[in-house]
Formats: C-alpha cells, sequence, structure tokens
C-alpha cells in the first residue's frame, strides 16, 4: 500500500466526494492498516468493496504525487525507441526546469544518469 497521510487522505475524500463511512474504511486501512475482511464485517459491506476502496485510495494518492498535468503510461516498445523516449523526456524536463523552474514530477523521479526508473503500479497502456 502507498503510505498515505491523514492530510492526503481527507484531501482525497473531498476530491472523491466520499461518504463519511468510506472515509472512515479508507482511514481504518491507511492509517490504522486494519484488516479488510475484519472491516466489511464490522461495517456491514461486501469484502470486494473495502478492496475497491483501497485501490480507489491507492490510485487517487499516486496521481496526488504526480505534478499537474503529468501522466503515467506504460510503453510498450522496442527497447531502442524507449531508450530514445527516456532520452527525449530528461531532455524535455531540463527544459522545462530551465524555462519555467518546474520541477521533475515527486514520485518516478528520473536518475542522475538521466534515465528514468522502472515503473511502479500502471495507470494506463499505451
Amino acid at each position: 500500500m502507498s503510505a498515505v497521510t491523514a492530510e492526503l487522505l481527507e484531501r482525497i475524500a473531498v476530491k472523491r466526494r466520499f461518504s463519511s463511512q468510506t472515509l472512515e474504511i479508507a482511514k481504518r486501512l491507511f492509517l490504522y492498516r486494519d484488516a479488510p475482511r475484519a472491516l466489511s464485517a464490522e461495517y456491514g459491506v461486501n469484502l470486494a468493496r473495502v478492496y475497491a476502496i483501497r485501490e480507489t485510495v491507492s490510485q487517487a494518492a499516486k496521481e496526488e504525487r504526480l505534478p499537474s498535468g503529468w501522466e503515467e503510461v506504460t510503453l510498450i516498445a522496442p527497447k531502442e525507441l524507449i531508450d530514445v523516449f527516456r532520452q527525449q523526456i530528461a531532455e524535455a524536463q531540463a527544459q522545462l526546469e530551465r524555462d519555467s523552474g518546474t520541477l521533475r514530477p515527486r514520485a518516478g523521479e528520473p536518475k542522475q544518469d538521466g534515465g528514468l526508473p522502472r515503473p511502479g503500479p500502471r495507470k494506463g497502456k499505451v
């Protein structure tokens, strides 16, 4: 599970318009690390619903860490093409920093050698 703070969870709950019960389940999952099965029984909700809450919060937390205008994708292509793409991303990020002071994304920060780290959980495919 992602590191989710109380502050981040509150922001996600407002943006996603969580019900009070959904927010309480999310708090118990992420802040108190309660077991999904126990929460399902305690709140009288389907276990799949508890897992759906966990996935929704995890995905939203991941998105919150990306700067505005950034997206995460999965790229499937020949290694040589991916290497070219990584170089283009590194150059574009450097240009953004020079032009506007925009920083690189906090999650997935490029390595010092200009390459990108292996991606974490994936949002979509390209």
